[in-house]
């Protein structure tokens, strides 16, 4: 199969250690604030906490909080169990000690260099639910920005994955049709399964060889090593 005209990437546990930067920078938090223990250990924190993010990245689109009161907001909802009334300042000041661990723990996930070397030459962009200056933010500090020509939000879109439409709005940005792009993520419903719906060539990118019977709707790889094999 020959190389598409462009390849698409999501963000946050495809190209840069999402996952991994949100539970040190949670550890490194959580034993601050000792009333926590009463409602929450790390465990159920974390998972909280991953569960919070996900509903506001596919609530992005509709609502119209700025990406500092979407956090007060956050930690008034996990603190709700233990503590009510609590004020903006305190909710700031706990975002600000998370994300500064948080931003600090960022890296590229260690195929994502030899990848970028295989595909030199070829159109990249990303397309990610989240906020465009974070997003934005991990791809400068990774140094590895000046590979994508686009990189496209739910926030800028206005619409979250798996919808169609981002997927569509980031081919037009290209300027080329999603038959002839690919899209690769870690999520198989979200990401493969979503640029596979919009026309696009899904492929699911499955580190921890997870099994999952929609798979066989999608091309599959466990690193991005072995991407440039699918269009040999």
């Amino acid at each position: 199969m020959k190389f598409p005209k462009a390849v698409l990437f999501d963000l946050d546990d495809t190209l840069v250690t999402h996952n991994e930067a949100l539970e040190r920078a949670l550890a490194s938090v959580y034993p601050n604030y000792p009333e926590l223990a009463a409602a929450y250990d790390l465990q159920s924190l974390v998972g909280t906490w991953k569960e919070s993010l996900r509903r506001d990245y596919k609530n992005l689109p509709g609502d119209k909080l700025s990406e500092q009161q979407r956090r007060i907001e956050r930690i008034r909802k996990i603190w709700r169990p233990v503590k009510s009334d609590l004020s903006d300042a305190f909710c700031l000041n706990v975002a600000a000690e998370y994300l500064q661990v948080y931003e600090e723990n960022w890296s590229l996930h260690n195929d994502v260099q030899a990848m970028l070397s295989d595909f030199a030459g070829v159109r990249m962009g990303v397309i990610t639910d989240g906020y465009v200056t974070q997003q934005n933010q991990k791809l400068r500090q990774l140094g590895v920005a000046r590979h994508f020509e686009i990189v496209l939000t739910s926030e800028e879109a206005g619409v979250a994955k798996p919808a169609s439409l981002i997927f569509h709005l980031a081919c037009q940005k290209l300027g080329v049709e999603p038959a002839d792009a690919a899209y690769v993520g870690d999520l198989l419903e979200t990401d493969a399964l979503g640029a596979k719906n919009a026309g696009m060539d899904g492929i699911w990118l499955n580190r921890k060889d997870e099994c999952d019977d929609r798979s066989s709707r999608v091309r599959t790889i466990n690193s991005l090593v072995k991407l440039n094999t699918l269009f040999v």
